[in-house]
């Protein structure tokens, strides 16, 4: 990779990194506090708990999935499966919430 396409791929990171960063910070707290949950302090009380159990889970399984891939050395390809399962859960999930 050349030093001009380095650069692009850094300006891209940062305007995509500032974009999810507002999306989920400020906006999708709001929708999800009042249209979802229909009270603001109660969607913020719920917000805040998966935030804290989703850290969590992160903390305690990112070392242990990472020394598992380098253990059997197919890192890509748990990547690949890991990715593949949560796309068919995230595809189910918006399929159900449309109902029939």
């Amino acid at each position: 990779m050349g030093q001009r396409e380095r650069f692009a791929w850094c300006l891209f990171d940062f305007a995509n990194s500032a974009f999810n960063t507002v999306v989920v910070t400020f906006l999708y707290v709001t929708y999800f506090a009042g249209a979802l949950i229909g009270d603001q302090q109660l969607g913020d009380v719920y917000w805040l708990r998966m935030l804290v159990v989703t850290g969590v889970v992160v903390a305690i399984a990112s070392p242990l999935l990472g020394a598992l891939a380098d253990l059997i050395g197919m890192f890509a390809i748990g990547l690949l499966l890991l990715l593949t399962v949560n796309e068919q859960r995230g595809i189910r999930r918006a399929q159900e919430a449309r109902g029939p």
